[in-house]
């Protein structure tokens, strides 16, 4: 009992310390007519530019998605390094991750971050509320899960908001940058572009997240063809149809398609499929590389060119399991003078966008990393970062040299690091100089920058202004940029040789290659095909980066150039002032403010369920006649979690408290994660008070890697009754496939001992152990399925299994007839959108069986937007 204190003692002690500085109180609140901003208060520049773009364009966004919001909140969130945004279906609220991008990647074709990604997601809210007659009346009632636009497929939701973001200016949105129509082109020459049911469904397809491809470039073919003001139209009529509600996402005949029906005279499938139809006609004038390339990956780092020799991260995802993928970078030579790879090392992490050099036998490059320190309730605090890896090409070592939420790096001969990183709430870099292993920090630089080499005194950059695209200029020592290449497009993945350099560009949406003379400024285009990137040369040879139709390939070609159009000069933009641009604008509470959010936006009687605005809070409660149940957990002592549940039937009342502290985050280190646990259970026997009982249960979970294999460790410990249960669970990973083996021992602590197709037993008593072994690789693809009803069939895996347990602990002997062995077939099967299945088929033998056992298991899973 004197440890149970003592563990209670820290508890509340880790809650006051928690709660002398409170991170809800760092937030502040700015609020106009039709929106509500929350923010952190080192971020209150980016508030008002966000709130701006909102107030400026949202009836451009309701004149697409026929429908405006009365009031929408938005939680603008400091995640690191993770681009990204999302809105709420359920309820009235939009995500912003206030960090700009790169100047590699999809995500490009931005001249302010917040503005595509704040319109972007205000789209999906206007659009997922549209709710019309007796539909609106519903929601009203029973909350937006009655929306029938719910039920639209994910391609119409992401396309619509791709679409609108590349509204707002010819050098802005997925849809102006180029990348999207190349890999469409790409893929009609090839035969390889989806179906529709395809398009809409998970799987570990080429790129990841289809419908953003395929429904945005859907959504710009019908607004061309058929006119913009049919998509208000069709939003507006997709919003009567009271069947969908229910039954529109696996049938989208009672809603989808009858709304196509009768706005576009047929049903989406056939919509998609005369767009196909023409893309294939378009794709016969698409040029694309005839020689076969070195090398492929879902991603490319920035390349490293030295003498004879490539190097490069590349990028894969390994689909180990049904819907379960893991991602690696590698990190690849290639000889130039004899046509041969080497895979150097792995990392399992994606690289981070901030280039690659090389400098005295050692490469530079940027991994993805985990760090805490960052305004956010959704990762509790963490945040991604850059780990700028040092690897030794002699001895194959590699150390980290900085972690910290890096955009760029130059190595100096001297081995002096210069870099710069974001600066929280504004615009702009800090650059810093590494020396000896100590940072010092130099200049506040008012543009972002991405990119940095050498060259003479000072360095070429890619950079990027509060407003405009991103160009390359020089840095000098003192913090100066000067423009050299800038037009309204975007310049990047610089390489420099004497006094040239190599660049990428995308002038009227094609991308390409281009050389251009750092003394005369003129430029020329190399010759190839119509989709290149990131080029290096040497002589007249030349390595570039293209598209395949399921990834992007690094090719080898010769160094051709031809005359290259005049170049359009950006027009300078200067920052507004955006307060003075915002007529009327409160600051509420946010105290009281986020605790208004609270009121439950799922009402379905006998369930309700809700949260706030900040994330902070979500709580459900069942009640009926014969129970009553409610649950609710917080963040509000981020990163502490605490959570309650408590059940009430006629037999019994369970009340369960639970905390959970993540004391370590890392992507990189041998210790992955480690987090601490205290569970509190209280359980009331109405008939029977001796049957009464407590339990204190302090747990510690840590998950350790160490190459290809993982080792989850859990250990709990009841206080009450000296109970114990430790499980261990080391995985090894391949590309398709991966062994696991589960091992769980328990003393006075429930354990559900189960052999699969056998009977499942539940043990409370002294000791007990059980085992499980699966061996499980990827048998291929099915990829097939049918639109209405929305039915798909990703990839099919097959396992062979070993399971067994033991009544008396982990050193008795194990009796025949506790253990079983078999197989069984796995497949990713999805209706509708979001809702993800893994049925698995299989057969279980167990000593003293006359013949093997079937079985059939189903699993269930729902994602959010």
């Amino acid at each position: 009992m004197k440890l149970k204190g003592l563990i209670l003692g820290g508890v509340l002690g880790l809650l006051s310390s928690q709660a002398i500085a409170l991170p809800i109180m760092d937030w502040q609140t700015l609020q106009t007519g039709h929106f509500t901003v929350f923010y952190p208060q080192s971020h209150e520049d980016k508030a008002w530019e966000t709130l701006y773009y909102l107030e400026h364009y949202r009836s451009k966004v309701a004149k697409v998605v026929g429908h405006e919001t009365p009031r929408t909140y938005i939680v603008l969130q400091d995640q690191g390094l993770q681009v990204n945004g999302y809105a709420d279906p359920f309820r009235n609220q939009v995500s912003v991750f206030d960090v700009n991008t790169s100047s590699s990647g999809a995500l490009i074709t931005h001249e302010s971050w917040l503005r595509v990604v704040s319109v972007h997601e205000l789209t999906h809210r206007y659009q997922l509320d549209n709710a019309k007659g007796v539909n609106k009346t519903l929601t009203s009632l029973f909350g937006n899960i009655m929306s029938p636009n719910l039920s639209q497929p994910i391609g119409i939701i992401e396309g619509s908001a791709v679409y609108v973001e590349s509204q707002l200016s010819p050098y802005e949105g997925r849809l102006n940058g180029g990348y999207f129509d190349a890999l469409l082109l790409t893929k009609a020459k090839a035969d390889a572009l989806d179906h529709w049911a395809q398009a809409n469904s998970l799987y570990a397809g080429f790129p990841y997240g289809q419908w953003y491809l395929y429904g945005s470039g859907f959504i710009q073919y019908l607004s061309r063809t058929y006119g913009q003001d049919r998509l208000a139209e069709y939003f507006n009529v997709s919003g009567e149809k009271t069947l969908s509600i229910g039954l529109g996402n696996i049938f989208p005949s009672f809603g989808p398609d009858a709304a196509a029906k009768e706005v576009y005279g047929m049903s989406l499938d056939a919509l998609y499929k005369d767009w196909v139809t023409q893309l294939k006609t378009l794709s016969a004038g698409w040029n694309v590389p005839t020689a076969p390339p070195i090398s492929t990956s879902r991603a490319f780092s920035k390349l490293a060119l030295d003498s004879d020799s490539v190097f490069f991260l590349k990028e894969t995802m390994d689909t180990v399991g049904p819907y379960e993928t893991r991602w690696t970078s590698h990190l690849v030579r290639y000889d130039l003078s004899t046509g041969t790879s080497h895979n150097l090392t792995q990392f399992d992490t994606s690289f981070a966008r901030i280039g690659m050099q090389k400098s005295d036998n050692a490469l530079y490059f940027g991994l993805a990393d985990i760090d805490d320190g960052y305004s956010n309730f959704d990762r509790s605090g963490y945040g991604q970062v850059a780990s700028l890896i040092r690897y030794d090409l002699k001895s194959g070592h590699w150390e980290i040299v900085i972690k910290a939420p890096i955009t760029a790096f130059s190595v100096n001969s001297n081995g002096t690091i210069r870099y710069t990183t974001e600066q929280k709430g504004r615009h702009g870099v800090q650059l810093w100089t590494w020396k000896n292993g100590h940072s010092t920090p130099e200049k506040r630089i008012d543009s972002l920058i991405s990119e940095m080499i050498p060259w003479q005194d000072k360095h070429l950059i890619v950079y990027k202004a509060p407003l405009g695209s991103w160009n390359i200029g020089s840095l000098s020592n003192t913090g100066h940029v000067t423009p050299l290449f800038n037009t309204p497009w975007v310049e990047s993945h610089i390489y420099r040789k004497e006094n040239q350099i190599m660049f990428t560009s995308n002038p009227n949406g094609k991308v390409g290659l281009y050389i251009g003379n750092l003394d005369t400024l003129k430029r020329k285009r190399v010759n190839g095909p119509d989709y290149m990137e990131q080029g290096r040369w040497a002589g007249n040879a030349l390595v570039y980066t293209s598209l395949l139709p399921e990834s992007k390939g690094l090719f080898k070609g010769s160094l051709t150039l031809q005359e290259a159009p005049t170049s359009i000069p950006e027009v300078s933009q200067s920052r507004p002032d955006w307060k003075v641009l915002i007529n009327t604008t409160t600051t509420p509470n946010t105290l009281i403010t986020n605790a208004q959010s609270t009121l439950p936006t799922i009402r379905l009687l006998p369930f309700f369920a809700g949260g706030d605005m900040l994330n902070t809070t979500a709580y459900s409660l069942y009640l009926s006649p014969e129970e009553t149940s409610y649950s609710i957990a917080t963040r509000f002592f981020s990163p502490l979690t605490l959570s309650a549940t408590q059940s009430d039937t006629s037999l019994d009342s369970t009340t369960t408290i639970a905390a959970n502290y993540p004391v370590f985050r890392s992507s990189l280190s041998t210790i992955r994660s480690l987090s601490l646990t205290y569970d509190i259970a209280f359980t009331q026997d109405l008939y029977d008070i001796n049957n009464d009982s407590e339990d204190f249960i302090p747990g510690l979970s840590m998950k350790t890697h160490n190459g290809p294999l993982d080792i989850t460790w859990t250990g709990q410990w009841n206080l009450e009754n000296q109970g114990s249960s430790f499980k261990i669970t080391p995985i090894i990973y391949g590309e398709n496939g991966q062994i696991k083996l589960s091992i769980r021992s328990t003393n006075n602590f429930d354990h559900n001992l189960s052999l699969r197709g056998q009977s499942s037993i539940s043990a409370y008593q002294s000791t007990a152990a059980s085992y499980h072994l699966d061996i499980s690789h990827k048998l291929g693809h099915l990829r097939m399925g049918s639109w209405n009803p929305s039915v798909f069939l990703g990839d099919l895996y097959g396992t062979l299994f070993i399971d067994a347990h033991q009544f008396d602990g982990i050193d008795s002997p194990i009796d025949p007839r506790d253990v079983a062995f078999g197989g069984q077939l796995e497949s990713e099967l999805s209706l509708g959108k979001g809702l993800y299945m893994t049925p698995t088929f299989g057969l279980s033998y167990t000593y003293g069986d006359p013949f093997p056992l079937p079985f059939f298991t189903l699993s269930l899973s729902i994602a959010g937007l």
